[in-house]
């Protein structure tokens, strides 16, 4: 039960990680001045974080709880930088 309740807690972290790196990207002015609606990956990370919707007690303690929730936390930050350049090269287009 232990095992279980850690992961649960782990993936809850994560999920709170993944929403401050995506939400302190979203508003930056450079990311703001390029619209919401490049910033949907992002949106999109944090929607479908494991730590927000899967239970850790559906047979194997969690363990692909903390698996997705660790791989999605490591994502966001390269969706975060990807989106950031993206917006960056958009903005040296348009000059």
């Amino acid at each position: 039960m232990e095992a279980i309740l850690r992961a649960e807690r782990l993936g809850w972290i994560l999920w709170l990680v993944t929403l401050l790196v995506a939400g302190g990207v979203a508003f930056t002015p450079r990311l703001r001045s390029a619209g919401w609606r490049t910033q949907g990956p992002l949106f999109l990370v944090v929607a479908l974080h494991p730590g927000s919707w899967m239970s850790a007690r559906a047979g194997d303690c969690g363990r692909t709880l903390v698996a997705g929730s660790i791989l999605v936390a490591a994502l966001a930050p390269l969706v975060a930088g990807f989106l950031y350049w993206r917006s960056g090269r958009a903005a040296n287009a348009a000059r």
